[in-house]
């Protein structure tokens, strides 16, 4: 099907290149050439498409792995976020004036073309191969991107942060939410989001300081079906999640739509990132699958509800998660704010700290009313099938520390990641740690692990450690490396 796609989008090109940007298909043209132009306008469309919809036994040409067949143990929903309709309007990057250019901000023209789309009742929007520059865009009903699989985007700083791509309105008033949008890849193929420009800049993570640069791919608000897919993000360990999904920081009390509701994000990949974020956190979302997304390095799938007025998780659910090198592949920390349902299948960690990490919440000093309720996750959670791989480059968090054994402590190093920037590295602590001690309760199941000592073959909880949480810094203190 893709070479097909491909085949037939190259016709295309070859013999209307100049036309195609402009062919509206509620036209009704009488000349015979216009209507063989319409029809293979029509047929290539249709073929762009139908092969970026989810199909559970395509191959990458450009080398990711064959996709895996969808079928979940735990009752996971196929949500396929928005189904691209045929629509009349197809635009290329070039009909808008986008052209390839490392260092061009081109933040308005793109927000030109989504907003042109936008008033003619919606279409797709073709990104050539290129680089192209941008920051706060702001997408907008029925408006969907495709992007080929050579085109790299890289972030455009505002202040010292940059969100390029943003699912919500402006506003984010009760009406105020936008539907039926997606940036996907061309055929699933995969393109490139690049921050390795942007540097960490602080002693051992750029978690803690102000002024390392603050960049996130796409953030998602209120909006309501949605597709995100096909990408790599290729990170030099900066700050925030690439994905970030949250809800409007206002009132929202009798709102129809406050929070990401109805979504897939699939098929993406996130390399060097940094422990304390990753590929997604989500603050915030209703009725989101995650599916066939890895990294290296930090949290691949953050369901941490830790800010915003509204923040909540309800009926999420994650499908073939995977990090190596990281902290965590899946974590689970609820701050203080009471969530749903959240179903994980089929996580993988290998040379990664802990692959499932469970928190316990916090109490909400801002409530009275919350005072010693801790935040949570519904007792109908589930994470099952679960593979991790004992290594010992994976990363540490300082925090953390007291779970590791004392035989350990030998191999914990500090590495460089910037100029002054460091993280620390050592082994591999558990498959799974549930450290919500008893303030709410998710089922993990189905663990199987290679190479640990310790922790193989069972969940590791906070009673089963016999040092304390506050251990952990005075442990840090006595390590060679702390006055290097």
């Amino acid at each position: 099907m893709q070479a097909s796609c491909i085949i037939l989008l190259l016709f295309v090109n070859l013999i209307f290149r100049k036309d195609m940007n402009n062919i509206n298909l509620k036209m009704t043209i009488i000349p015979s050439v216009a209507k063989v132009k319409q029809v293979v306008l029509f047929l290539s469309v249709s073929c762009v498409l139908s092969c970026n919809r989810y199909v559970a036994d395509w191959g990458d040409a450009s080398g990711q792995e064959e996709k895996e067949v969808f079928s979940p143990t735990l009752n996971i929903p196929d949500i396929s976020g928005t189904e691209i309709p045929l629509y009349t309007i197809l635009r290329t990057s070039e009909s808008y004036g986008l052209e390839s250019n490392a260092t061009k901000d081109q933040s308005s023209a793109f927000q030109s073309a989504i907003d042109d789309l936008s008033s003619k009742g919606g279409g797709v929007l073709l990104i050539s191969k290129g680089t192209y520059c941008l920051n706060n865009v702001y997408m907008k009903s029925d408006v969907h991107i495709m992007v080929e699989k050579d085109v790299v985007f890289k972030p455009v700083l505002s202040g010292n942060k940059s969100i390029m791509f943003i699912f919500s309105t402006v506003d984010e008033t009760v009406d105020g939410y936008i539907s039926n949008v997606s940036i996907s890849g061309v055929g699933g193929e995969r393109f490139t989001v690049d921050f390795t420009g942007f540097h960490p800049d602080n002693d051992y993570s750029c978690e803690s300081s102000s002024t390392a640069p603050s960049l996130r791919f796409i953030r998602c608000c209120m909006v309501k079906n949605f597709l995100i897919s096909d990408f790599n993000v290729l990170d030099n360990y900066t700050k925030h999640s690439a994905i970030e999904l949250n809800c409007a920081n206002v009132d929202v009390e009798g709102w129809e739509l406050s929070r990401p509701t109805d979504g897939l994000v699939e098929n993406c990949y996130i390399d060097k990132a940094d422990w304390g974020y990753g590929l997604v956190q989500a603050h915030a979302a209703h009725n989101v699958l995650f599916r066939d997304i890895s990294g290296v390095g930090g949290v691949t799938l953050r369901f941490e509800t830790g800010y915003g007025k509204n923040i909540g998780l309800f009926d999420v659910y994650g499908y073939n998660v995977s990090v190596s090198d990281g902290r965590s592949a899946v974590l689970l920390s609820p701050h203080v704010s009471h969530n749903g349902k959240v179903l994980v299948e089929k996580v993988t960690g290998i040379n990664t700290a802990l692959t499932v990490s469970i928190e316990e919440g916090f109490d909400d000093e801002r409530d009275p009313s919350k005072e010693g309720i801790k935040g949570s996750f519904s007792d109908e959670s589930v994470i099952y099938d679960i593979y991790a791989e004992y290594g010992e480059k994976s990363q540490i968090r300082i925090p953390d520390i007291y779970l590791y054994e004392p035989e350990y402590y030998p191999l914990f190093k500090k590495e460089v990641i910037g100029e002054s920037a460091r993280q620390y590295t050592g082994p591999s602590i558990a498959p799974a740690f549930d450290g919500s001690n008893k303030t709410y309760s998710v089922k993990i199941e189905n663990i199987k692990s290679k190479g640990f000592k310790y922790h193989s073959d069972k969940i590791l909880y906070e009673e089963d450690i016999e040092r304390e949480r506050s251990d952990s810094w005075k442990i840090y203190r006595t390590l060679p490396f702390y006055y290097e």
